[in-house]
């Protein structure tokens, strides 16, 4: 593989609700790296801090599965990251390529991502990614938080509305500043006519409502 020089280093992501899997590769190194980040704001952004240092803010290429998953848009703040978003179907041609075997050291999807090369694929699209874009500074948009409001979960399914609530948790700590200040003051009293407003009171427990709304304050 002969990574494109405009880049400082390659980055492969494969990304899990858990943690989250990553392999480096660095021009003119023999072999990539690997290592595995929490599924936290706190260890992803330590871990750019360190690559931001590391590389001198030159650009680095990173490759993960598209996801509506605030991990894309935590990336999106970060000037040197440049994303290659995969469909899903091509990372599972990387897995079935790269790890038929299941033997204990076949590479991970993280590095079947950067094995494959999308970064000098044309057929994956770059994004220079910048906060200034509409949709990014909108995340969570509001049909996005209508969909997630309105998901039915039964009294008994606790785990499955517990699941909901860290999703929306994950998505509200890693909105805008700017999205946190619009949003915030929309859900701290039910607004009638406010769709997001009324489903956010509607749909969610007390307890549900108030960490979600520390969440968004903690943001300003």
């Amino acid at each position: 593989m002969n990574p494109s020089p405009q880049y400082a280093a390659l980055i492969g992501l494969d990304w899990a609700d858990q943690k989250h899997d990553v392999c480096l590769l660095v021009p003119g190194q023999s072999a990539p790296e690997t290592l595995t980040l929490a599924n936290t704001p706190e260890a992803i952004r330590d871990w750019l801090a360190q690559l931001r240092q590391r590389f001198g803010g030159r650009p680095i290429a990173l490759a993960l599965e598209k996801t509506r998953s605030g991990l894309v848009h935590l990336l999106m703040q970060y000037d040197f990251i440049v994303m290659y978003p995969l469909n899903a179907a091509a990372v599972a041609r990387y897995r079935q390529a790269f790890a038929t075997s299941r033997a204990k050291d076949d590479p991970t999807d993280a590095d079947g991502l950067i094995i494959n090369n999308p970064f000098l694929d044309d057929t994956h699209e770059e994004i220079a990614v910048r906060l200034t874009k509409t949709s990014d500074a909108t995340y969570p948009n509001d049909d996005y938080l209508v969909r997630t409001f309105q998901e039915h979960h039964a009294a008994s399914d606790i785990a499955g509305y517990g699941k909901r609530v860290k999703s929306l948790r994950r998505d509200f700590a890693l909105c805008s500043l700017g999205r946190a200040k619009e949003l915030s003051p929309r859900l701290t009293a039910r607004r009638r006519g406010d769709r997001v407003s009324e489903l956010f009171h509607d749909r969610l427990s007390t307890a549900g409502r108030a960490l979600l709304l520390r969440v968004l304050r903690n943001r300003i």
